[in-house]
Formats: C-alpha cells, sequence, structure tokens
C-alpha cells in the first residue's frame, strides 16, 4: 500500500543524508558531490524568474545576472527583466512593442511599468513604481499598485482602469502614462458624471488606437460595457448590467435587446 511504499524511499534518504554528515563514513566523499549537485538544482528550480535568476545571452551557452532594479541593457544579452507576478496588463503599442503594468508578485502588489521589444526581445523599465516622489498624499501622482486591472494604448501612450488595490479594494480611476517622458497623470472626471462602479478583473479594448475612445466590459460578475472618451475625460454607459444571458438593456433609446 501507499504507506509500505513510502517507508524504503524515507529510509533511504534518511541513510544517505546520515552518510554524507559524518566524517568517518567511507562513503561521505562519494556521495557528497551528488548531493551538492542535487540541492544546488534544487535551489536553482525554487528561485525561479524572481527577477535574479540568470538567463543565457543571445550567443547562448553563457549566463549573466540580470537585475530586477537595474534600468540599463547590455547588447546581446536579455537584458533586465521584470519580477515574476500575476494579474498584470500587456498591452500591444505596435508590431514591436508592448507596455507592462503592475500585477501581484511574491512580495505584493505592483505599480511598476516596462516596455518589451519583440524583435530584439529586450524588457526597459520605464517606471519604477512605488510612491510618486511628488505625492502630497499617498500615490496622488502616480496610481496606487494593483492587480486585475485593464489597459489600452492610445495614441502611443498607456491608459489603465479600475483594478484591485489591497489598502483600497476595487477602484475605478482612469490614469495615464506618457511614454515619452515617463510621467504619470491622473485623469480627473467632470463632476458628476457618469462613472462606472470599481471593479477588477474587467476587460478593455481599443478599436481604434489612434483614437480617443476605449470600451470596458464587465469585472466583479458584471455584464455592463462602458466607453470612455480620453479628451473630453468622460464616460458613457453603452449598456447597463443585465440578470441574464438572453439581452441586455440599453440607457438611452429605452430598448431591450433580446436573442431569440
Amino acid at each position: 500500500d501507499g504507506a509500505h511504499l513510502a517507508s524504503p524511499s524515507l529510509t533511504t534518504r534518511a541513510l544517505a543524508y546520515r552518510d554524507i554528515m559524518r566524517p568517518d563514513s567511507s562513503r561521505t566523499r562519494a556521495k557528497t558531490p551528488a548531493f551538492a549537485l542535487l540541492v544546488c538544482s534544487i535551489a536553482l528550480l525554487v528561485r525561479g524568474g524572481n527577477g535574479q535568476t540568470p538567463a543565457p545571452n543571445a550567443s547562448g551557452g553563457s549566463y549573466v545576472d540580470v537585475s530586477s532594479n537595474a534600468t540599463s541593457e547590455v547588447e546581446g544579452r536579455f537584458g533586465t527583466q521584470p519580477s515574476q507576478r500575476s494579474g498584470q496588463s500587456l498591452t500591444r503599442v505596435d508590431s514591436d512593442t508592448a507596455v507592462l503594468f503592475g500585477g501581484l508578485s511574491p512580495t505584493g502588489t505592483l505599480n511598476d511599468v516596462w516596455e518589451y521589444k519583440v524583435a530584439a526581445k529586450k524588457w526597459t523599465r520605464l517606471h519604477e513604481g512605488g510612491v510618486g516622489p511628488l505625492d502630497t498624499d499617498p500615490y496622488s501622482t502616480v496610481p496606487s499598485p494593483r492587480t486585475g486591472h485593464a489597459a489600452v494604448v492610445l495614441r502611443g501612450d498607456l491608459f489603465i482602469f479600475g483594478g484591485y488595490d489591497p489598502d483600497r479594494g476595487d477602484t475605478n480611476d482612469v490614469w495615464k502614462f506618457t511614454r515619452a517622458t515617463g510621467v504619470w497623470s491622473h485623469v480627473a472626471l467632470a463632476a458628476g458624471a457618469d462613472v462606472p462602479a470599481s471593479r477588477s478583473g474587467h476587460a478593455a479594448f481599443a478599436a481604434d488606437p489612434s483614437g480617443g475612445l476605449f470600451t470596458v466590459f464587465g469585472g466583479n460578475m458584471r455584464n455592463d460595457v462602458w466607453e470612455f472618451d480620453v479628451d473630453a475625460s468622460k464616460w458613457t454607459v453603452v449598456m447597463t448590467e443585465f440578470a441574464g444571458s438572453s439581452g441586455a438593456a440599453v440607457k438611452g433609446v429605452g430598448a431591450l435587446l433580446v436573442a431569440v
């Protein structure tokens, strides 16, 4: 049975460990190199993609140490790279460029910005994240660290909406990152205007990346649709929430679309 099979394995490992640790063991020298290799291999696997794991250079065969907090790149290497994470956004800028923002890492929630070049296979950090140096209040000049947000690129600049902030919960703010200057700016909305509810896990897209509109759907088990005009800093609700999969209420036209 399972217990019977487990016993010899545990015994064998205990004996091997005991023999290595005993200075007078005749088997110490023979077993130590293999054991050390095993330990090193396990350590390498556990470290994973934490931003400090060695990465092969372009020529192959040799390894260099990459640092997640460096901003320069070394020619012929993969260069710097973001730390491991989930819940981030990676948004297309053009056929050779994508921009990454935020996410949840093993050490906490992030708000850094990275750019990836497809042809060169290189990352460049555009913003280190953290609290902004000019913040009068925490995160008044940069978006707070978050995960599950949505992002689009319009006219070459990154826009993010919403997401989950561990300190504030779900959010519904809009931020713009100007890639040319590496500066964040909060998009202030007109007073009294309609605003989507705070959310995370939603999706967004820009039908025309050269235009000024992007569309948001869902999040937090919602099925509403909103459109944001970046030039007017204004939200427009396209479809309100509807309890069912057979249709959706459309605001402004008094109609109910029903699939038949």
